[in-house]
Order: structure tokens, then sequence, then C-alpha cells
């Protein structure tokens, strides 16, 4: 959990949050206002809090997206939190506490479980290769958050050719319609 405290929503968390999702932010992150802590996310949970410190009423929210900079990079997390508010000793609402949980983890892994199951999902109506690769192709294409695009090649003894694309066209230079299997001149290290 953290909190953010006084005018300057001073910037305070506990351990566990330390570690599980502050990441490189700490310690650089602690006694600093948490608008200049969380930035890059601000304009999801500034409103939020800013609600929190108006009305004096919690939020909550379950699952929400968040692109957090924790480990040097722009990264998709998940959080399921709440805002709360906190108040001095008149009563006032000067500050707010966050109790949240990382769903990243979860959520992740079930987005790439149904793109596995809808993989694997019955295709007995599929009788040719054709449909079989057709059907690969839309099941692969629903998961562009994980695949932003795939390349399905068939093997054959000298080559490998091009038979299904997702998010990127034939013809692209990544996506070239033949791959010799050795490894020689080509796109992908097919050989190893």
């Amino acid at each position: 959990m953290w909190m953010a405290w006084g005018e300057q929503l001073t910037f305070f968390c506990n351990a566990a949050y330390r570690r599980d999702t502050l990441g490189r932010k700490y310690p650089w992150a602690l006694g600093r206002p948490a608008n200049e802590v969380w930035a890059e996310i601000w304009g999801d949970i500034g409103p939020r809090i800013e609600t929190v410190l108006r009305t004096g009423e919690a939020t909550w929210d379950e699952g929400l997206l968040l692109f957090l900079e924790r480990s040097g990079y722009s990264e998709e997390t998940y959080h399921t939190f709440s805002y709360s508010p906190l108040r001095d000793d008149a009563g006032d609402v000067v500050g707010m506490l966050c109790v949240v949980s990382e769903d990243t983890d979860r959520v992740i892994g079930e987005r790439r479980m149904a793109t596995l199951r809808d993989l694997g999902s019955d295709p007995s109506v599929i009788r040719t290769e054709q449909e079989v690769l057709a059907f690969v192709d839309r099941q692969l294409s629903g998961n562009r958050q994980d695949l932003p695009f795939t390349l399905t090649y068939l093997f054959h003894d000298d080559s490998a050719r091009l038979a299904g694309t997702t998010g990127i066209g034939p013809g692209h230079p990544a996506a070239p319609a033949v791959l010799p299997v050795d490894g020689s001149d080509g796109v992908w290290p097919v050989a190893a």
C-alpha cells in the first residue's frame, strides 16, 4: 500500500509495495510528490485521487491497465485498488491511502490461455490445409497484445513457404514468401 499526504501529496509506501510495484523508483520516490513518482500514469490516477480529496469518498478499480515505468521501460500492468481519504484530527481530508493488489500476471496469463484455448478449440469441421491455416490466423489475430504479428510457414525439404500471417502483410520485409531451411540468406534463423 501507499499513501499521499499533505498539500504536495507526499509519497510514502510500505515494504511490500516498494518490493512489488515501485521497482527502480526506490529509494528516489520516497518523500516526493505523488504526481512526480507516477508521472507516467498521473492522467489515469490523478483524477481518482482528486475525487477522493474533494469528496472524501473512496474509489475502487478492478484490473485497471496502467503503463508503469518502474523497470526502465513502459510496462503493461494491471492493478486492483482502492483510494481512501485520510483525515487529520479536525476531520479534514489531508491525504489518501491506496490499498493495491497487482493483477498483471493473472490478467496476462488469462489472456494467453484464452488464445491457446481458442487455437486448440474443436476444428472438426475443418477439412483442408487451407482451412486449417485460415483457422490458425483467425485465432492468433485475436490477441494482438501478445502477438502483434505472426508468420506461419510450411516446411518442405529445402525451404519453408509462407502460409499465413497476422498483423503484417505478405510481401513485408519481415515476411518473406520463402525461407531457406539451411538458414542462408534468411530473415529468420530457421536453421537455429
